[in-house]
């Protein structure tokens, strides 16, 4: 995939998904899984003043899907920071580093939609913890005879 370093193309892009047009969001991608925030975040700052750093965890592991976001706070830095690391090695990885795209509205709320909804395991096991009443007879008394 070949990327655009027009500078009217990323002023477009850039400025086009955050609220505040002097600020510019990136993605990054194919990170090493035990990069940090704060190696992120001095990776980029050689650029610019960093806004601020997420990558993106796996919500039952926790761990690193190879996934950031990085915000700085003026577009001329983000341009920057593109054009030089996007392709470079880290830990032996070729990194992606693009303008984030602004997600789907639609895809969003499906999947909002789809953690409300139990799954059917939830559903099977509340049914299988549910007592139904049954009759218990009384254990029977042994008789003693002394």
């Amino acid at each position: 995939m070949s990327f655009n370093t027009n500078n009217d193309y990323l002023d477009t892009k850039i400025g086009q998904f955050n609220k505040d047009p002097s600020v510019a969001t990136i993605y990054i991608g194919n990170l090493v899984y035990d990069f940090t925030e704060i190696e992120i975040k001095d990776l980029f700052e050689e650029f610019g003043y960093v806004n601020y750093v997420k990558i993106v965890k796996d919500s039952k592991t926790h761990q690193s899907t190879g996934i950031g976001f990085v915000q700085m706070a003026h577009q001329s830095h983000a341009r920057q920071a593109i054009r030089e690391l996007d392709g470079s090695s880290i830990d032996d990885r070729k990194i992606k580093v693009s303008i984030a795209k602004e997600q789907d509205q639609s895809r969003t709320d499906a999947k909002a939609a789809k953690k409300r909804r139990k799954p059917y395991k939830a559903y099977v096991a509340k049914a299988e913890r549910a007592v139904l009443p049954c009759e218990v007879s009384p254990p029977k008394q042994q008789s003693s005879h002394e």
